[in-house]
């Protein structure tokens, strides 16, 4: 316990118990924030990365997928160019799924939820990026372009679910 809990507890004592509910919504809080902060710089004692690392993990699978879109295009779909597409999306699969296998401690309110959109949304990116390759393949244009700005509006519908778990996370740590 920490000195500002153990006074508060002392403090409490004396007044016969009363503000007792505080005392261990601070404890609460304390053991949350130890926990939060374990998830996302990852537990010393395991070799897991944390949250953080997770996270970056899937940005930068993000950006890749989008930068390998990009090459099929210019390449017109080619066998090399697609089996790269495929590759990126796999390995966005791969840290979305990593990613949701850790998602951050539920007593944080409002970050677990949020996050889980996050990965939801990226999680579709992939599905896009299959639509992207089909539809190219198949020389249908529109219907290629049409995937690629589904995958962007997925991208930064993600993006902006990761942002409010980001400030619930602080809005949290500052109450």
């Amino acid at each position: 316990m920490n000195r500002s809990l153990a006074v508060l507890a002392a403090a409490t004592a004396l007044a016969g118990g009363a503000g007792c509910s505080a005392v261990h919504k601070a404890e609460s809080k304390s053991g949350c924030i130890v926990a939060a902060h374990a998830w996302y710089k990852g537990n010393g004692s395991q070799p897991q990365p944390g949250g953080q690392v997770r996270w970056a993990a899937v940005g930068h699978a993000l950006e890749a997928a989008g930068r390998a879109d990009t090459s099929a295009a210019q390449a017109r779909f080619s066998a090399a160019s697609v089996a790269a597409v495929r590759a990126r999306t796999a390995a966005l699969s791969s840290a979305v799924a990593d990613a949701g296998a850790d998602l951050p401690p539920a007593c944080v309110t409002g970050v677990r939820a949020r996050l889980a959109a996050a990965l939801a949304r990226f999680r579709a990116v992939g599905t896009d990026q299959n639509r992207v390759i089909k539809a190219g393949q198949a020389g249908d244009g529109r219907a290629a372009l049409a995937a690629v700005k589904q995958a962007d509006r997925d991208a930064v519908a993600g993006g902006r679910s990761f942002k409010a778990a980001l400030r619930a996370l602080r809005a949290y740590l500052v109450k």
